[in-house]
């Protein structure tokens, strides 16, 4: 599914970036959301996912296929947010900037 790729981590995405927010639901799994560029950026404080129209919940190493998706057609940076440390190292490497 996602190859060894290099991925940028921020708090926060700027209002270009394609962001790939993600985190752990209730039962465990972990799960994503792609928001657009100029789209919400920060998580909430609950740790929920960003919600609102267009933005689908989706295990989140589909998600993060389609946030790179996204970032190509768009030809925008990507980035994710993972504030609570979710980020599986099989999906490649995870780099604070």
């Amino acid at each position: 599914m996602l190859g060894q790729g290099v991925f940028v981590s921020r708090a926060e995405a700027l209002p270009v970036e394609v962001a790939v927010h993600i985190t752990e639901d209730d039962d465990g799994a972990l799960v994503g959301v792609v928001v657009p560029p100029g789209g919400r950026r920060g998580l909430p404080i609950t740790g929920e996912l960003p919600a609102g129209p267009g933005l689908t919940s989706r295990p989140a190493a589909l998600a993060i296929n389609d946030g790179i998706r996204k970032a190509q057609a768009l030809q925008t940076p990507l980035v994710i947010i993972d504030p609570y440390g979710v980020w599986d190292p099989a999906w490649g490497e995870l780099r604070p900037h």
